[in-house]
């Protein structure tokens, strides 16, 4: 799950993620649900496959991202907040948190690449703890 303010890069990241594997579940709002011990997100049905491509366009997810992998829901492991400022939901409490700060320049390719390795590096390690 990533959090942020409007702005901060959100689908941007979301995006370079789904091009290295990630699946898509909703872009700006999911449904959050404790079940069997875990958080789960799920996309509304008014705006799932939709992606927020900019403040003014809304497209279908394949349209900007050809080839993505839509889930209609996944179990929640990590919150990414993009700002230091991006206070999670309290029900995300529990979840484990990588906060990533960004330079002033908008989508510079080496820092969304560093933000997408930290990700995986953090999946990975939370991952390793649990087994």
């Amino acid at each position: 799950m990533i959090c942020g303010e409007a702005g901060a890069g959100k689908t941007s990241l979301l995006l370079e993620l789904i091009k290295r594997g990630a699946a898509f579940i909703a872009d700006d709002a999911v449904k959050i649900e404790r079940r069997e011990g875990r958080l789960w997100a799920s996309a509304p049905e008014t705006t799932r496959g939709m992606v927020a491509a900019s403040p003014f366009r809304i497209s279908e997810i394949h349209d900007v991202a050809a080839g993505a992998a839509v889930t209609v829901e996944a179990a929640v492991s990590l919150c990414v907040l993009l700002d230091r400022k991006a206070a999670p939901d309290e029900i995300l409490n529990g979840i484990p948190q990588l906060t990533l700060s960004r330079s002033g320049s908008r989508g510079l390719p080496k820092e969304r690449e560093e933000m997408v390795r930290r990700i995986f590096a953090t999946l990975t390690n939370a991952e390793e703890k649990k087994n």
